[in-house]
């Protein structure tokens, strides 16, 4: 049986991201993002805010180096875990989404809108053979 690693996340960035370079000269984007969800407890709704840690590689993060503070983004990546050790010599586990492989994607939302034709949203021209409705055959 084959195995799923997929995360899908849609959310704001909370800083522009980071572009950086390995040693062997290779592309690294970190960006945070945050997604909200809203939940009811008792007769009130309340809203809870998760933070997520977001790396890119290579191509992919030089696209993302494009992201900017409160940009609407759109991930897919998978879910991966690292061990350090943090100041207080504390062993710790960090969690982030690594954007990296064939069908990943990191994009701003804004990109995936329709484009404008002269100032009005494109809508797309209906399929062939439909046109106004009084031309239905029922």
């Amino acid at each position: 049986m084959k195995n799923i690693n997929r995360v899908t996340l849609i959310g704001y960035a909370g800083a522009d991201a980071e572009l950086s370079y390995t040693q062997k000269d290779v592309a690294m984007a970190r960006v945070r993002l945050a997604t909200k969800r809203s939940f009811k407890s008792g007769d009130e709704w309340k809203d809870e805010t998760q933070w997520h840690n977001i790396v890119c590689w290579r191509n992919l993060a030089e696209s993302a180096a494009m992201i900017r503070k409160g940009d609407a983004v759109y991930v897919e990546g998978s879910l991966t875990y690292r061990k350090y050790t943090g100041k207080d010599n504390v062993e710790r586990i960090a969690a982030s989404i690594e954007v990296s492989r064939a069908g990943d994607m990191i994009v701003t939302v804004n990109e995936l809108k329709a484009p404008e034709v002269k100032g009005k949203a494109f809508e797309p021209p209906p399929p062939p053979g439909v046109g106004p409705e009084d031309d239905l055959p029922f």
